[in-house]
């Protein structure tokens, strides 16, 4: 049996806690974050997919 990295993707949601002055700098800090976010996540519903054009290059466009 063969073994295929399949390339794929979904989106999460997630929160930040960000000191500011204004909401507007706070946002502007989340933007700015480097690390993803490690509490209150959670799977945006349907939004999992396989991007085929890259997956069939990963695999030298081996599809049998």
């Amino acid at each position: 049996m063969k073994e295929y990295r399949v390339y794929c993707s979904w989106m999460v949601t997630g929160e930040y806690l960000i000191k500011a002055e204004t909401l507007g700098e706070a946002m502007e800090a989340a933007e700015d974050e480097l690390d993803f976010p490690d509490t209150n996540n959670g799977y945006v519903d349907g939004s999992f997919e396989i991007n085929s054009e890259v997956t069939m290059e990963l695999n030298g466009r081996d599809t049998q």
